[in-house]
């Protein structure tokens, strides 16, 4: 416990990972020290907190331990809403996982086209400033992989959808990197 306690943020986010699946062996996670304290790290570090949030969220689907993880989300969520700065990083969770819907309500509609000259155009349309998804044109948001970089916009002429059962979507975004809350020049 000492180790991680005086461990640095960017070393935690190393192995945040597997302490989150090492939760599933606390007993009582209403009570475990582990939980209490990346929950704690998490809400003063929004990188850290960005990661806790996915890496909660997908343990929640696992049939044996999600009630397990969703008491520790809770816990979290309810944490990171205590506290004046926590808001800030809820809002940018929040809005990641409407992107994600988003994208997924997208990839859905696309399986239902039969070309692939087809899927391309359709998703162009959607992702345009005109199209339903016109606002990921102009959005601001941390990539929910990696925070530190700063979505800006879709570039919906050069996403695609790859050829495939799955049709899994190809989309270009621009980007600036954030350096202490701020962000660099654009880039692609």
């Amino acid at each position: 416990r000492d180790r991680l306690r005086t461990a640095e943020d960017d070393e935690i986010v190393s192995y945040l990972l597997q302490l989150v699946q090492a939760l599933r062996y606390e007993h009582d996670t209403d009570n475990s020290p582990l939980a209490a304290f990346l929950i704690k790290r998490a809400c003063q570090n929004h990188v850290l907190g960005n990661f806790l949030h996915w890496y909660l969220f997908v343990e929640w689907q696992d049939p044996l331990f999600g009630p397990q993880y969703a008491q520790i989300y809770d816990r979290f969520v309810n944490a990171l809403l205590s506290e004046p700065s926590g808001y800030a990083l809820w809002d940018d969770i929040r809005r990641q996982m409407e992107l994600v819907a988003q994208l997924t309500a997208v990839k859905k509609e696309m399986v239902s086209l039969r070309t692939a000259a087809r899927k391309k155009e359709r998703l162009i349309e959607l992702l345009s400033e005109s199209g339903l998804c016109g606002e990921l044109a102009s959005l601001r948001l941390p990539l929910p992989l990696d925070p530190t970089v700063l979505l800006t916009g879709v570039i919906p002429e050069e996403s695609s959808v790859f050829k495939s059962a799955l049709t899994p979507l190809k989309l270009t975004f621009k980007t600036a990197v954030t350096v202490n809350g701020h962000a660099l020049p654009e880039s692609k």
